[in-house]
């Protein structure tokens, strides 16, 4: 502790003065703990603290479980966490990208992550708060600004990001399809989890660098790196076809090539567009287009290739050599004609007089595979899919337009009408009266449901979507999910919060999974004619009553009555989910006229009349009675 201590308190305290590190990103560690390196005056001093990071964090990773990042500490050498994604890198990780266990939007939401990181060097927390607002309206470029979801750590990072000069033609498209989806659903970013809301950059960076390190197979990049490869690209690219430079064909200038994502036509309109004909003026065009206040942050860092750059430059130089300088060089004479004044041909001669060794070819990886396969597994979509393209079903123009952004099959669609229909139709979702348990009376076209009030009840449908997919894909669990479904849309009424029971095993199924699906603590459950009933009946609900906590069970002794008429005493319960918001509402009405002592919401309502119309096709509806 005293090593530690000694060696860098003084300096974390120093920066880390009102940090909150629970929202702190790998990239954030990393420029903190590049920070903390540099204060060391020597290279002996900066490898002493690095050592002490290295320790540090390695007790945070085991025992507060933050991202784990590559050790900066080493021998005398700078310190400095580089790492660089190829383009066959990029498109296989892309590829994978579509196996991630997501809905679609989501994985396209990650997609244009990669996309943002790789070709425009954007920072993973600068593109989770890139609002729609922040992007042209045709969408050529968008502005990196402070907003509510997240501030720059520097002035010069506020900048504007040239999308259509550094996006490829298929991904602009991909950009569009998705600005154009987000603009039409809940939330204001462009990217956002499947109830509209912003990403945390930290769970966002983490979904991405493990899908990095898996398609790769090398555990030392992460999303940073999707960084550090543009800005080495775009160096690249710069110094390949700056006139000035002449390589006469060489094969590592061409290999170079090939690295980059763009043909030499665009290459050169994107210089000529940022960079000037000035060379010391290309250096700060590059520390603009990253963000950085100076350029040596960004060859410091971030700008790898140019040890093979100077190698290439070596080999055109002349040297000026003349006849008088071969028997320096110890040139046999029968080789003085044949290499003349030629500088490249002498700089070949002595290079292989060198006897160096050549650089061993790239090993090929079965993990990177880049080509465009079609996935064999089914498509998976979210609410909000299904919400946008029932809701403009029947408006031909609209209805394209959803099916081309969703890339929603008419067969997939037709199951989805089909089932939305039953839900207004089909006698089993009727009251005894004939009336529709999902909608108003007066509403007979209408196929989809309203949202709670509220964006952190809404947030639970995601939640449950997620747990419920994962808990469906268990054979055995199958038929209680559905009869859950069942039970749920089977029981409701539109005007009212609860599902009604009078069967305590039904009610314990249907608990079993509910308690899967979301918080118990959350459930609320009412219980009437309990001290009425027969002590039979209470045995058989006993059960039940201890899967819950008591105060979440109200005990209602009050006799049914309906047109004068007072009902057997059975034992019957409603069941009902508390607002994620119920604290505050029950404060803001404590002092008012209308107090009230409990907020339910509709979530689970909502939540099964979608999944009916994803997945009602499965369930026999004369299987299950109200």
């Amino acid at each position: 502790m005293r090593t530690h201590s000694g060696g860098i308190t003084n300096r974390w305290l120093s920066l880390t003065q009102g940090v909150a590190f629970e929202d702190h990103t790998e990239e954030d560690y990393i420029q903190l703990y590049s920070e903390l390196i540099e204060l060391g005056k020597s290279k002996d001093a900066q490898n002493a603290i690095a050592t002490n990071i290295d320790e540090i964090h390695a007790y945070l990773v085991n025992h507060h479980g933050i991202e784990p990042i590559a050790p900066f500490s080493s021998t005398k050498r700078a310190h400095h966490r580089t790492g660089y994604l190829s383009e066959t890198m990029f498109q296989a990780i892309l590829n994978n990208a579509d196996n991630l266990e997501m809905t679609k939007d989501e994985i396209e939401a990650v997609k244009l992550a990669l996309i943002l990181g790789q070709r425009c060097g954007l920072r993973i927390g600068e593109i989770v708060k890139i609002r729609l607002k922040d992007v042209a309206i045709t969408s050529a470029y968008l502005e990196v600004r402070n907003n509510k979801y997240g501030n720059n750590k520097t002035g010069s990072a506020l900048r504007r990001t040239l999308l259509e000069q550094l996006l490829t033609n298929s991904e602009m498209s991909f950009f569009k399809r998705v600005e154009l989806r987000r603009s039409k659903s809940k939330g204001d970013t462009l990217i956002a989890n499947q109830a509209g809301m912003a990403y945390r950059a930290s769970d966002l960076s983490k979904t991405i660098s493990q899908l990095i390190k898996t398609t790769t197979g090398l555990s030392h990049l992460t999303t940073h790196h999707l960084r550090h490869s543009f800005l080495t690209n775009f160096q690249l690219m710069s110094f390949l076809y700056d006139k000035a430079n002449a390589f006469n064909g060489h094969q590592c200038s061409q290999t170079l090539k090939d690295l980059l994502p763009y043909d030499e036509d665009k290459s050169c309109k994107i210089l000529a567009y940022i960079e000037t004909s000035l060379q010391y003026k290309k250096i700060y065009a590059l520390a603009g287009v990253a963000g950085h206040a100076s350029p040596s942050t960004t060859f410091d860092s971030y700008v790898h290739l140019t040890d093979i750059q100077i190698g290439l430059l070596l080999w055109h130089m002349d040297y000026q050599l003349t006849a008088k300088h071969y028997k320096l060089l110890s040139v046999p004479r029968r080789r003085e004609k044949l290499l003349g004044a030629t500088p490249t041909a002498i700089n070949y001669y002595l290079l292989n007089k060198l006897k160096l060794k050549p650089l061993p070819k790239p090993k090929h990886s079965e993990l990177l595979k880049t080509e465009d396969k079609t996935s064999t597994k089914p498509k998976r979509y979210s609410f909000d899919e299904v919400r946008q393209t029932l809701e403009v079903h029947d408006k031909e123009e609209d209805f394209k337009e959803k099916m081309d952004i969703y890339k929603l099959d008419q067969n997939t669609f037709e199951i989805w009408l089909n089932n939305a229909q039953q839900l207004q139709d089909h006698p089993s979702f009727k009251t005894i009266h004939g009336n529709s348990r999902l909608f108003a009376p007066d509403d007979n076209m209408s196929l989809l449901p309203v949202f709670d009030r509220y964006v952190e009840d809404n947030n639970i449908l995601m939640q449950m979507t997620n747990k419920f997919r994962d808990l469906y894909k268990i054979e055995k669990r199958r038929e209680s999910m559905l009869q859950f479904i069942a039970h749920t849309l089977m029981n409701s009424q539109y005007h009212k919060n609860h599902i009604s029971f009078d069967q305590a095993l039904d009610l314990y199924s249907y608990i079993q999974v509910l308690g899967q699906l979301v918080f118990k603590k959350n459930i609320n459950l009412k219980i009437y004619h309990y001290a009425q009933a027969s002590d039979d009946d209470k045995e058989q609900w006993k059960p039940v009553m201890k899967l819950l906590a008591s105060s979440q069970i109200k005990k209602c002794n009050v006799a049914d009555k309906l047109n004068g008429k007072i009902y057997k005493k059975q034992i019957r319960a409603e069941l009902s989910l508390s607002s994620q918001t119920e604290q505050t509402r029950l404060n803001n009405r404590e002092k008012s006229n209308l107090p009230i002592k409990q907020w339910t919401v509709r979530t689970l309502q909502i939540f099964c009349h979608y999944a009916f119309i994803m997945i009602g096709q499965r369930i026999n509806l004369g299987d299950h009675k109200p």
